[in-house]
């Protein structure tokens, strides 16, 4: 897309990159979470805090990119309400 539009990506990564590595990020932590889940319920698992502290890093995972979603759709209204 950077290249698309005429700019030059630099040494860092982009703000695409940034949340497309970010939603990957909490994916990943998603299916570990379902995964020490199934463990748990199979019997492979002997400590119960391994599956809790799992779930809880995905759902704190999960509610920051929806804030993080929520703050963008924000700010794309705002723009769109603004008067030229």
């Amino acid at each position: 897309m950077a290249e698309s539009t005429g700019l030059k990506r630099g040494l860092g990564l982009t703000f695409e990159d940034l949340l497309e590595s970010s939603i990957k990020n909490v994916n990943d932590l998603q299916q570990d979470s379902d995964k020490m889940v199934n463990r748990l319920a199979t019997g492979d698992v002997d400590d119960i805090s391994e599956v809790v502290l799992s779930a809880q890093r995905a759902e704190f995972a999960l509610r920051l990119i929806t804030e993080v979603r929520n703050k963008l759709v924000d700010a794309y209204q705002q723009l769109g309400r603004m008067s030229v």
